[in-house]
């Protein structure tokens, strides 16, 4: 199974890296078509095609088929937009989250449609993917599930009132979600429209 990772540019230690051996190492590559002076944000590889990859930096999605070797650039922001966020889904399907909202790809990254996933434009803070069971939106808006292709998302109920939420993880039936936040773990077995706290070794409430 191959991961990737990439660091803030530097010379001689930064860049793109790929692991075919769960972590235990790691090799760097110098793909061709990725300027070595890109800061590359985000990292996503296709679930269902590991050496499909994508790499955003601030303003730039490039793709790569070959895991890294060689890229080519699939999409440029406008000066007034940045990418916050990226996540590939099987099927060639791509969600990108930018300080304006969600958008989706089904054409792995070259055109778009937008979102709606709140009244307002909601910068996008994290995606983030449980697999056939959905995937989750981290706004400013709150938190939404969607489901496995991205197409339909509802909002979560709210979480406590203050807190940051650092991820989201949900069961495969789609029934339970697990949310960490800045002042500890919740629970919800009602697809997120409610939420209580995960006491340390608890179950979800």
């Amino acid at each position: 199974r191959m991961l990737y990772t990439a660091s803030i540019y530097e010379p001689d230690t930064g860049g793109f890296f790929r692991s075919s051996d769960l972590g235990a190492s790691w090799e760097r590559v110098r793909g061709a078509g990725l300027p070595g002076e890109e800061n590359i944000r985000f990292l996503t590889a296709s679930p269902d095609k590991p050496s499909s990859v994508l790499a955003a930096s601030s303003r730039v999605l490039y793709h790569s088929s070959d895991a890294g070797q060689n890229w080519k650039i699939a999409t440029t922001l406008a000066t007034s937009q940045n990418f916050s966020a990226l996540l590939a889904l099987p099927g060639n399907v791509v969600l990108r989250g930018l300080e304006s909202g969600l958008s989706r790809s089904s054409d792995g990254g070259v055109t778009w449609t937008s979102i709606s996933l709140a009244p307002r434009a909601a910068r996008v803070h994290l995606l983030q993917s449980s697999g056939a069971a959905g995937t989750a939106a981290i706004t400013d808006a709150g938190v939404f599930v969607g489901n496995e292709s991205g197409l339909s998302w509802t909002s979560c109920g709210s979480l406590p009132v203050g807190s940051f939420v650092y991820g989201v993880a949900i069961e495969s039936s789609g029934d339970i979600a697990l949310a960490a936040t800045s002042h500890g773990l919740v629970g919800s077995k009602d697809r997120c429209k409610s939420w209580g706290w995960v006491p340390a070794g608890g179950e979800v409430g």
